[in-house]
């Protein structure tokens, strides 16, 4: 039985590469691997950062907000007491 011919994509696999060429093939996929997992490693960093800026951005907003009420009730508190005195002090 004879083999059938190879189709022509097939037939530069026949002609063996130098060891030279295989070495290079093999450091330019591993310096490739290295940078893909480099940037995995900085996106997900990133990602983390992110979500923990943003709840401690959340909580010092809330913090914020529950100061000015405070502010404003206090102001108001003092208005309305230097009103009162004030009307008092008019008698």
């Amino acid at each position: 039985l004879r083999n059938p011919p190879l189709p022509t994509f097939a037939q530069p696999l026949l002609f063996p590469m130098s060891s030279s060429t295989i070495q290079s093939d093999w450091e330019n996929r591993e310096l490739t691997e290295i940078v893909q997992l480099n940037i995995l490693q900085i996106t997900s960093f990133l990602n983390k950062f992110d979500l923990s800026t943003r709840s401690k951005l959340a909580k010092i907003n809330e913090k914020l907000n529950s100061l000015e009420r405070t502010l404003d009730f206090c102001e108001t508190a003092v208005r309305n007491t230097g009103a009162g005195v004030k009307a008092e002090g008019d008698k």
